[in-house]
């Protein structure tokens, strides 16, 4: 059986890709999926290739509708997503700032920030968390609040304190 469906996907794979790419954006997803619902038959179905091409077929408008699906709730998020940050009046700074200044920091070190400023928790659990020791995650954690003061003009960034 392995031998077969080398076979045929070294004949056919060119062309089912093509044929599945009407439909969806990744045909090698649907050819994937084709092929391992082939390959866990028992016997192979009277015509192979017809079968693959069905199947393919199958595969990529499912696959399509998954994406227009991901790609409408995403729109829909993306209008109705709250910020991060509300602005209250005793502040003096702009929330929108902060969300900004945050999102600007590299991944690793907003990951620290707000794990341990919202998260609250200790630089040891957020070593564990990340795979760095304690000592990193808090250099990086200092590094990154200078980093938000700066881009926030010098306004002060409040610290909670886990220890």
């Amino acid at each position: 059986m392995n031998e077969t469906l080398k076979r045929l996907y070294e004949l056919h794979a060119p062309a089912l890709l093509l044929y599945a790419r009407i439909w969806c954006r990744y045909p090698e997803d649907a050819l994937q999926e084709a092929l391992i619902e082939l390959a866990r038959q028992r016997k192979l179905p009277p015509d192979p290739v017809a079968w693959l091409y069905q199947a393919v077929r199958f595969r990529a408008i499912n696959l399509n509708r998954s994406e227009q699906r991901r790609s409408r709730r995403e729109q829909e998020v993306a209008f109705t997503r709250a910020a991060f940050f509300v602005s209250k009046p005793q502040q003096a700074f702009d929330s929108a700032d902060l969300q900004q200044a945050l999102q600007s920091l590299p991944q690793e070190q907003r990951e620290i920030v707000v794990a341990r400023i919202w998260g609250k928790l200790t630089f040891e659990q957020i070593a564990k968390l990340n795979g760095h020791s304690s000592s990193t995650v808090h250099r990086r954690y200092r590094e990154a609040l200078e980093e938000l003061k700066q881009k926030l003009d010098g306004i002060p960034c409040e610290e909670v304190s886990n220890d």
